[in-house]
């Protein structure tokens, strides 16, 4: 949004939730241009409401897509499809009935098959026979959406970002991971995954765009890490203890059983699933190679970066 607000067109956004304006604003705010903030034309809907969809994007010459929800809650399964399949089925759709110019959208890593011998690119097919958690099967079905619109003759640049960090709020999404050590964090597990910081995917997804480079889907990852590389980072830029315990399966097999028990006596949300427990001990590795052909003079912001601008943002907001 901070990048789009940079050129001198209109922008059109929509929300649920008011306090996601106030979270916007606070970025436009560190990255000192908040002047722009008021080109922002603000309207409340939701993605999976086709005919407000419709409304909404009539007349725009640009569709950027990155609503999603991200739930590794089995009883969210329903939530997951609705949001993200049929959301992006109603953008798609609106896209091609509007006659929009071009849709920028972000998927994920998850939408992507795994080299289970090496490194993941983009040629690597997803298959149920790898097991895929219900987030993974709604982003591929999602993204399969956009394809049919690409088919149907929609201009479309897609990028698959792997887990997203930077300034923004850390008490949500991946960046909760930050506050997770910050707090104490005793535990980390042996799994390995893709990291990027969230200005260089909002800057290739534009650069794409810009270039007109349609009907191809890019890794957007900075370095593939271990999380326990990733929390003694985490605890170097925070002054903090990293995690130093190694939390086995069987483990946290005992605790997702108890948590459920405990969630279902509560009605509440479940803070580890056994989709949790696989995202946390798999080994992802993805490879940028790709995207870095398409734009050679690129360079990805390091994780050290990326987690220094992240304090400096949630420090400046205040904890």
């Amino acid at each position: 949004m901070v990048q789009l607000a940079q050129s001198n067109s209109p922008i059109r956004a929509i929300y649920r939730n008011p306090h996601k304006i106030n979270e916007v604003k606070a970025l436009f705010d560190f990255y000192n241009v908040s002047g722009l903030f008021s080109k922002i034309e603000w309207i409340k809907g939701d993605v999976t409401d086709a005919a407000f969809v419709n409304d909404v994007t009539a007349g725009a010459s640009e569709i950027y897509h990155c609503a999603a929800m991200v739930s590794f809650n089995p009883s969210r399964k329903r939530q997951l499809y609705r949001v993200n399949v049929y959301g992006t089925q109603n953008i798609v759709n609106a896209a091609l009935i509007n006659r929009v110019e071009k849709l920028g959208y972000i998927s994920s890593t998850a939408a992507v098959g795994k080299n289970l011998n090496g490194t993941t690119d983009e040629t690597c097919e997803w298959s149920f026979d790898q097991n895929p958690s219900n987030y993974s099967i709604s982003k591929y079905y999602a993204e399969l959406e956009v394809w049919r619109g690409i088919s149907e003759g929609l201009n479309a640049a897609i990028v698959n970002p792997s887990i997203i960090l930077g300034a923004g709020n850390w008490n949500s999404g991946s960046n909760a991971i930050i506050r997770k050590v910050y707090d104490g964090l005793k535990f980390y597990t042996s799994g390995k995954n893709g990291f990027v910081n969230v200005r260089d995917v909002a800057q290739l997804l534009l650069m794409l765009m810009e270039k007109e480079i349609f009907n191809e889907r890019f890794l957007v990852v900075s370095e593939n890490l271990h999380y326990k590389e990733l929390f003694e980072k985490i605890a170097a830029v925070f002054n903090v203890t990293p995690p130093h315990i190694e939390a086995r399966k069987w483990q946290m097999d005992i605790i997702a059983f108890l948590e459920n028990i405990r969630c279902k006596i509560t009605r509440t949300e479940p803070l580890i699933t056994k989709e949790t427990i696989q995202s946390s001990i798999t080994q992802n590795a993805y490879s940028n190679e790709k995207i870095k052909q398409f734009f050679p003079d690129f360079q990805f912001t390091d994780i050290q970066t990326t987690l220094q601008e992240t304090k400096n943002f949630i420090f400046k907001k205040g904890v």
